[in-house]
């Protein structure tokens, strides 16, 4: 658009004209968008975009927008919260809490394999308790999710999260349950965007016919969902969904932070 574009004044008529054709979206005469300012295109038609930013950062900025809302809702709840654009930086986050010589427990999870933070305490000189390893027997992965209860630091994700900021879980075994709600001396919650669901009953619902599916598939439990991809709410042996839990404010006499997350982690 040339400088004498943007300083044309278009009269009242063309404006009324111009307000005509989108009231109608039928003339022959099409209205001149090319020449038109911004300010006149908002004046004749308010649903014209002014394309202003690209797609990738307005989607960051969306998120941005619901990952500050989530922790405003969060510290109202109670708990300690934080939100960062990407994994690494809430895994830093997550970091900056280890010591050398710390217990750390963690809930199985997807999201912190994602992040790397497996790897990542065990560089920091922390002592990962990790139950969820294919190379240790059942009664040592029993003992370790006991430890994992009174460790020094319990580091997990959230099934799900909602948008009044309360934490829902679906467990198997309870282990990690029972370690979100007590015993840990701190207790860090990991939880990407992708968890978010309006209500509880909306998380619930994504976690048993999208999170659970996948799971059973992935460790080939012989349940229904894995073969139909949606819960059932089945009796099978290997049912992983068994114990449900919503926190709605963090435990007494806990030291609790979540933290959230703009990038999609985990199932």
């Amino acid at each position: 658009m040339s400088e004498d574009q943007k300083e044309r004044k278009f009269t009242l008529e063309e404006l009324k004209h111009y307000a005509r054709f989108c009231a109608s979206y039928h003339s022959d005469e099409l209205p001149p968008y090319a020449e038109m300012t911004t300010e006149e295109l908002n004046i004749a038609d308010p649903f014209v975009f002014d394309f202003v930013m690209s797609i990738d950062d307005a989607r960051a900025q969306y998120k941005d927008v619901i990952g500050q809302h989530l922790v405003k809702q969060l510290r109202k709840n109670d708990f300690k919260a934080e939100y960062f654009p990407t994994g690494k930086e809430a895994a830093d986050y997550a970091l900056s809490f280890v010591k050398p010589g710390m217990s750390i427990g963690f809930g199985g999870s997807i999201s912190l394999q994602e992040i790397g933070l497996y790897d990542s305490v065990r560089k920091a000189g922390g002592v990962p308790l990790i139950h969820s390893s294919t190379t240790i027997r059942c009664d040592e992965i029993l003992e370790i999710q006991r430890k994992q209860l009174t460790c020094d630091l319990y580091i997990s994700s959230s099934n799900g999260i909602t948008r009044n900021g309360w934490l829902v879980n679906i467990d198997g075994t309870g282990n990690r349950v029972a370690a979100l709600a007590f015993g840990p001396y701190k207790t860090i919650v990991i939880v990407s965007l992708n968890k978010l669901g309006g209500s509880v009953e909306e998380c619930i619902d994504r976690i048993q016919n999208v999170a659970c599916p996948i799971l059973c598939r992935r460790g080939n439990r012989a349940n229904p969902c894995r073969e139909l991809g949606y819960c059932t709410d089945c009796n099978s042996e290997a049912r992983i969904c068994r114990v449900y839990q919503i926190m709605k404010r963090p435990p007494n006499r806990s030291d609790f932070t979540v933290v959230v997350v703009g990038e999609s982690l985990g199932f």
